[in-house]
């Protein structure tokens, strides 16, 4: 049997946090908002890890591209 990666909402592109105070964290691909972290929701409701996630993207300071960017 392999490990299984824990999903880390915090490192996902649709991961939110919200203004609201009994619900700060959110998910944009499942569209609600939650006391918990999206991803704890998922595996109670569905008994699987988040299918979505999806690692976001690193921004580069000083107003450069992103790695990988072209011009055009």
């Amino acid at each position: 049997m392999g490990k299984e990666k824990k999903v880390d909402c915090f490192k996902c592109q649709h991961f939110i946090i919200t203004w609201d105070k009994k619900a700060p964290y959110g998910c944009r691909i499942f569209n609600f908002k939650t006391s918990k972290l999206p991803s704890i929701i998922v595996k109670k409701n569905s008994n699987q890890d988040c299918q979505f996630f999806k690692v976001k993207q690193k921004k580069l300071g000083g107003g450069d591209k992103i790695k990988g960017d072209s011009d055009n």
